[in-house]
């Protein structure tokens, strides 16, 4: 079996960039993502993300206990999501 390879993006706009090339070909299998990143938020890179049809589990960190952010990360992953809390 070989290592997974992890694969970084410098904002949203080029995670999102990354997600659409790599359609069909490469399996990503998780995203580990910030809510407040340059150029495409971490909500707006998963609204673009299910508008395309792209199922890839994200996992949001953040530094923010914003209850509407969680609340609208939920409602466009249609209730999937999960809240953990981590201290």
């Amino acid at each position: 079996e070989t290592a997974g390879e992890i694969v970084t993006a410098r904002n949203g706009e080029d995670a999102l960039s990354i997600l659409m090339n790599a359609k069909g070909e490469t399996t990503i299998d998780a995203i580990l993502c910030d809510i407040q990143m340059p150029k495409l938020n971490g909500l707006d890179l998963l609204e673009k993300m299910r508008h395309e049809r792209i199922p890839t589990p994200l996992i949001f960190l953040s530094a923010y206990g914003d209850r509407g952010r969680l609340i609208r990360a939920l409602q466009l992953d249609e209730g999937r999501g999960r809240r953990r809390r981590i201290y």
